[in-house]
C-alpha cells in the first residue's frame, strides 16, 4: 500500500513536468496536435491517479502518508524534500487535475488559431506541476517553491499575448502584488524557524510537544516581548502568514490584481484565477489550521477582513460591464466566504466550498469564454443579448453555473455555501453572528449581479455589433464537451460528496461541529433568493442606483485611487529619493567609482569615454565588496 501511494503521488505531480519538458525539447519537431495530445494525456493520467489515490485515503480512514526523499539543504535546520499525503492533499490533487484536464480540452478549440499554442500548453503544464508541488509539500519551504512557481506561471499566462499592453501591465501588477504577499510568507517562515527550529508540517503539527519539543504546541503559551509589550507570538506568525494569503487569494486591499488579470486568455482565467492559484491561499490556511486554532485573537481579525472582502466584491460586481470582470469579483467574494469559514474554525466546510466553487466557477468562466469566442472577442455585456437561442449549450451551462453561484436548492453551491451560512450562525458568538449577517447580505448581492448578468447576456434585446454578427464562431466539439461534462459534475458533486467532506475530511485536524439552528435560518437564504429574483424580473433595468452610490461602486470604493495617490505614489517617491538619489547617486557614487576616478585624477574626457566599461566595473566591484562585508 505504501509503495502504491508513493508511485501514484509521483505520477500525479511529475507527469505534467515531464510533458512540459518533452514539448520544450521537441518544440521544432512536434505539430500542435501532438503537443495537445501529450499535454492532455499527461494531465489525464494525473486525474486517474488522483481518483485512485483519493479512494485509497478514504478506505484507509484518512491515514496520513509521509515520504521523504532526503536532505535538500541545511541552514540552521535541515530542509528535506518530501510529500505529505492526507485528505487535504488528495482533495486538491483531484480538483487541480480535473479542472486542468477540462481547461486543456477547452483550449484545443479556443486557442486553435493562435500561432503560439504550443507555448500556451507548455505554460499550462508548468502551472499544473507547480500547483501540485504546492499542495503535496511536507514543509513550508517546499510549499513556497510551488507558491512562487504558480505566481511565475500566472505572470507568463496573463501576458501570453505579448503585443497587448494591458495584458503586460496586468501581468506585472499581479506579479508585484503577489511578491509583496510572498515577502510576508517568507517572514512567517523565518518566525517559525526562530521559534520552533523547523518548518516541517509533521514536526510542527502532528507530533505532541512532549515527544518533539519544537512542535507548534510548545510555543502556544509563549508571548513575544515587542518594545516592552507582551505579544502573542502565534498571533504574530498567523497574521504575518495571512498577509501572504490575502495577496494570493485576492482579499480586500490585495485584490487589485485579480480583475486586471482577466486580460489573459479565458482558459487561463478558468484554471488559475477561479479554481486553483487563487485557492492556494485558502489551502495554506487549511494547512496551518493547527496554528490558527491556538491563536483565536488573530482569527477574529481575519473574519472581519474576509467579510469585508465579500461585501466589497459583491457591490463592485453589481456594476461591472465586462463579463469576465463580473466573474472575477465574484471569485473575490466567494474566497471571502472560504476565509471567513476558516476564521470561524469551520475548516472542513471551507474545503468543501473550495472544491465546489472551483467546479462551478470554472464552468462559469468557460461558459463566458464560449460566448466571447462566438462574438469575436466581445466582452461587454451591454453589447450582447438574445444569446439563449443562438447558444443553447452555453446558455444551459452558464445558467447552471450561475444557479450554483446563487445557491439554488440541490446544486453544489447550495450544499456548500448555504451550509457555510448556517455554520456561521451556529457558531453562537458575536463574531459568528456578525459573519452570518453580512455574509447573508453578500449572498443577496451575488443573486443580484448573477441575475443581471444572465438577463443582459441571454434575455435582453440583441445589441451586437454588425461585425460580431457577420463573424460568428459556433462552439465546436471540445468546447461543448468540456462545458457539458463540467456542468454535470458541478451539478451533482455537492449532493454526493457533502457528507464525505464534512465528516471524513474532519478526521485528522479539521474541526467541525453539529449545526443546531432554527428552521427560519435554514430557509432564509432560499427565501432571499426567491424574493430578489422576482423583484429583478419585475423591475429589470428600471431600477437605477443612486448616482453617488453607483459612482462609489464603479470606482471600487475609491480603493484604487487611494492606493495610487497615498500608498504607491508615496512609496515610489520615497524610494526614488532615498535609494536612487541619496544612496546610488550619492553615497555609492561618492565612495565608489566616481570618487575613485576623481581621487586618481582621471580626466573628464577619459571618464566619459570609459563610462560603460571602467565605471561600470568599479560600480560592480564596490557593490560586491559591500555585500561581502555584510556577510
Amino acid at each position: 500500500m505504501l509503495n502504491s501511494v508513493l508511485n501514484l503521488s509521483l505520477i500525479i505531480v511529475f507527469f505534467p513536468l515531464i510533458a512540459a519538458v518533452l514539448i520544450f525539447v521537441n518544440l521544432s519537431y512536434w505539430s500542435p496536435k501532438k503537443v495537445q495530445c501529450v499535454a492532455v494525456g499527461s494531465i489525464f493520467c494525473s486525474l486517474v491517479c488522483s481518483i485512485y489515490l483519493l479512494s485509497i485515503i478514504y478506505y484507509t480512514g484518512g491515514f496520513v502518508y509521509h515520504f521523504s526523499f532526503g536532505l535538500w539543504f541545511s541552514l540552521s535546520t535541515p530542509i528535506s524534500w518530501g510529500f505529505l499525503i492526507d485528505e487535504l492533499t488528495v482533495a486538491m490533487f483531484f480538483t487541480v487535475s480535473l479542472i486542468s484536464l477540462l481547461v486543456y480540452l477547452f483550449s484545443i478549440d479556443y486557442m486553435k488559431t493562435d500561432i503560439n499554442i504550443t507555448r500556451f500548453f507548455t505554460y499550462l503544464l508548468l502551472f499544473s506541476f507547480f500547483m501540485l508541488i504546492l499542495v503535496s509539500a511536507d514543509n513550508l519551504v517546499q510549499l513556497f517553491i510551488g507558491w512562487e512557481g504558480v505566481g511565475l506561471c500566472s505572470f507568463l499566462l496573463i501576458s501570453f499575448w505579448l503585443t497587448r499592453l494591458p495584458a503586460n501591465k496586468a501581468a506585472l501588477k499581479a506579479m508585484i502584488v503577489n511578491r509583496i504577499g510572498d515577502n510576508f510568507i517568507l517572514l512567517a517562515v523565518c518566525f517559525l524557524l526562530q521559534s520552533c527550529g523547523t518548518v516541517s508540517f509533521l514536526n510542527l503539527f502532528y507530533y505532541p510537544s512532549e515527544l518533539f519539543g519544537n512542535s507548534i504546541y510548545a510555543i502556544s503559551f509563549y508571548n513575544y516581548n515587542l518594545w516592552g509589550t507582551s505579544v502573542d507570538f502565534l498571533a504574530v506568525i498567523g497574521l504575518t502568514a495571512f498577509l501572504g494569503i490575502m495577496a494570493k487569494s485576492a482579499q480586500f486591499g490585495f485584490h487589485t490584481w485579480l480583475p486586471d488579470a482577466m486580460e489573459g486568455p479565458t482558459p487561463v482565467s478558468a484554471l488559475i484565477h477561479a479554481a486553483t492559484m487563487v485557492t492556494a491561499g485558502v489551502f495554506l490556511f487549511l494547512r496551518l489550521s493547527h496554528l490558527y486554532i491556538l491563536s483565536l485573537s488573530s482569527l477574529q481579525i481575519i473574519v472581519i477582513i474576509s467579510v469585508l472582502t465579500t461585501l466589497f466584491a459583491g457591490t463592485v460586481a453589481l456594476v461591472q460591464n465586462d463579463i469576465k470582470k463580473v466573474i472575477a469579483y465574484s471569485t473575490c467574494s466567494q474566497l471571502g466566504y472560504m476565509i471567513t469559514a476558516c476564521g470561524l474554525a469551520f475548516f472542513s466546510g471551507a474545503l468543501f466550498h473550495l472544491v465546489c466553487h472551483a467546479l462551478f466557477k470554472a464552468l462559469l468562466f468557460l461558459g463566458a469564454g464560449s460566448i466571447i469566442h462566438t462574438l469575436s472577442d466581445e466582452q461587454d455585456i451591454r453589447r450582447m443579448g438574445g444569446l439563449a437561442k443562438l447558444l443553447p449549450i452555453s446558455f444551459f451551462t452558464f445558467t447552471l453555473a450561475s444557479l450554483n453561484l446563487m445557491g439554488f436548492p440541490f446544486t453544489s453551491g447550495f450544499y456548500s455555501k448555504d451550509f457555510l451560512l448556517e455554520a456561521f450562525f451556529s457558531h453562537n458568538t458575536s463574531i459568528g453572528f456578525f459573519a452570518y449577517f453580512w455574509s447573508l447580505i453578500g449572498a443577496g448581492l451575488t443573486i443580484l449581479y448573477s441575475m443581471r448578468l444572465l438577463y443582459l447576456v441571454f434575455f435582453s434585446d440583441v445589441k451586437w455589433y454588425k461585425f460580431s454578427y457577420l463573424h460568428l464562431h459556433p462552439n465546436t466539439l471540445f468546447i461543448t464537451s468540456s462545458l457539458l461534462f463540467l456542468g454535470v459534475v458541478a451539478l451533482g458533486f455537492g449532493k454526493i460528496f457533502q457528507s464525505v467532506f464534512l465528516i471524513f475530511f474532519s478526521s485528522n485536524y479539521y474541526t467541525t461541529f453539529v449545526l443546531t439552528i432554527p428552521l427560519i435560518i435554514k430557509v432564509l437564504p432560499f427565501g432571499l433568493f426567491i424574493c430578489l429574483v422576482i423583484l429583478y424580473f419585475i423591475y429589470k433595468q428600471s431600477v437605477v442606483l443612486n448616482q453617488k452610490l453607483y459612482s462609489f461602486f464603479m470606482l471600487k470604493w475609491y480603493v484604487d485611487i487611494l492606493n495610487n495617490i497615498y500608498i504607491s505614489n508615496t512609496i515610489f517617491t520615497g524610494a526614488f529619493s532615498f535609494f536612487f538619489l541619496q544612496l546610488e547617486k550619492g553615497w555609492i557614487e561618492f565612495f565608489g567609482p566616481t570618487g575613485i576616478l576623481k581621487l586618481l585624477g582621471v580626466s573628464k574626457n577619459f571618464f566619459l569615454i570609459q563610462l560603460n566599461t571602467f565605471h561600470s566595473f568599479l560600480t560592480f566591484f564596490f557593490v560586491l565588496l559591500s555585500f561581502v562585508c555584510l556577510l
